[in-house]
């Protein structure tokens, strides 16, 4: 598909929910394409206590009464990823009562020896796994990403739902190339291992900042200085970072920084080190 979020449209247009749960905080993307139909939406609040991570009461909130449900896993903005033996009990729970389990696993790539859902769909064919080669593969100009299925008949009526020709020549050249690049991928991998880490262990000595363990690429943190606009601030510096207000269950205390370059993530954090200076505590 022309990217992922092509993808989790036609989904939604091939499955034709009219009652479908999504996870917030979580990707806007979901909500989006449900609004399309005449469905009924239904979220599951993540908890702060919880620090932001999936649990088990996801389970009892499981009905015959929905058609879907989407999970992102790792989870966008969090970078969490839900316990493997979780996520088999809702895959488990979602076949008996008919729900359709979408996984959106966009980031999963980042995460070196984790597999995903990909390998155990041929037991699960109510479960529909959404990748993308944008995030991973540094591409997002030629967007590119993919859905599966191990039902053919279901993954035949969702191609006659895409649009034709929604991928493009060069992002079709691309999908053939990349995947099989291994080298590329263990540098990512090591790079995300060495530069992650350190770069995690200078956020959290950050006065002011709580920063939660994320495993993509990107760090989703939250700002305890009181009467403080971190959002404005950071332009100051040259700095752009992402406010998490805007999603559902966060508020302007939030914040989204990708583990870049080791040069780009010095520039950040002292940024980060200047606009926290001299600020109070939140009480």
């Amino acid at each position: 598909g022309n990217g992922e979020t092509e993808s989790i449209f036609t989904l939604v247009e091939g499955l034709k929910p009219r009652h479908a749960m999504i996870v917030t905080p979580g990707f806007a993307e979901y909500r989006r394409a449900l609004q399309w139909g005449d469905c009924t939406i239904h979220e599951f609040a993540l908890r702060e206590d919880d620090g932001w991570q999936l649990t088990d009461a996801i389970l009892d909130t499981l009905t015959s009464e929905l058609d879907c449900l989407f999970l992102c896993t790792p989870n966008n903005p969090t970078g969490l990823l839900p316990d493997n033996r979780l996520l088999r009990e809702i895959a488990a729970r979602c076949e008996l009562l008919g729900i359709n389990l979408i996984l959106d696993e966009a980031f999963i790539d980042f995460i070196a020896g984790e597999q995903g859902f990909i390998p155990l769909l041929r037991d699960n064919p109510h479960i529909w796994v959404l990748r993308s080669l944008t995030k991973f593969y540094a591409i997002p100009g030629l967007r590119l990403g993919y859905l599966v299925n191990s039902n053919e008949q279901a993954v035949a009526q969702m191609r006659r739902r895409q649009m034709p020709w929604s991928i493009n020549a060069f992002a079709a050249l691309a999908g053939e190339i990349i995947l099989h690049d291994s080298a590329y991928q263990q540098a990512t991998w090591k790079w995300l291992e060495q530069e992650g880490a350190r770069f995690d262990r200078q956020l959290k000595e950050l006065p002011g900042l709580a920063v939660y363990p994320g495993r993509a690429n990107y760090r989703l943190l939250r700002c305890d200085r009181a009467d403080f606009d971190l959002q404005r601030a950071m332009p100051e510096q040259h700095v752009l970072i992402r406010s998490c207000a805007n999603y559902p269950g966060l508020d302007a205390r939030y914040y989204r920084v990708a583990v870049r370059s080791q040069e780009e993530n010095n520039r950040l954090l002292a940024a980060l080190r200047k606009v926290l200076s001299g600020t109070t505590p939140a009480d």
